[in-house]
């Protein structure tokens, strides 16, 4: 069987303009796809293909039909999705999806309020405090950063963090 992976860009709606971020200067032009064309899309690969998927945007949090969406998947299909989010908003995911995801990620670029809002435009802190709330629901948090020349330097650190 053919392995595949497919990264769906779910939404281009994101509530921050991160410096850095390549997806930023095409918001007005993307379009979003609905929950009922992602499920499609999930369930007629997963029949054909060895796939695994990532579902990304903007924000993936910013509307509200991710929850549901991941909720009315099976769990053989959330072992094979990535999610990933910017933690700015929190939406309470059952236990059961949240320990069956092959990973649910935060993207933070760094471990101070000043880098993190030098990069992003806000400061870490309610970051901070939605992950906490995730992994008290089950979550298994995996951090996305993105390095370039602000934050190259202080990776080891920010790992520790």
């Amino acid at each position: 069987m053919q392995k595949l992976n497919v990264h769906l860009y779910t939404t281009p709606y994101c509530n921050l303009m991160c410096k850095h971020c390549y997806s930023a200067e095409n918001n007005n032009r993307a379009v979003t796809l609905d929950i009922r064309k992602i499920k499609e899309v999930l369930s007629c690969l997963q029949r054909d293909y060895d796939v695994y998927f990532e579902l990304e945007g903007g924000e993936l949090f910013i509307s509200d039909m991710l929850p549901q969406l991941l909720e009315d998947l099976e769990e053989k299909a959330l072992r094979r999705i990535t999610i990933t989010t910017n933690a700015t908003i929190y939406r309470k995911l059952k236990r059961t999806v949240l320990r069956n995801l092959q990973d649910f990620r935060i993207s933070v670029e760094g471990h101070t309020d000043a880098l993190q809002k030098e990069l992003r435009g806000i400061p870490l802190t309610a970051i901070i405090g939605n992950i906490h709330k995730w992994i008290n629901d089950g979550a298994d948090i995996c951090l996305r950063i993105t390095l370039h020349k602000k934050n190259v330097s202080l990776i080891k650190e920010m790992i520790d963090y």
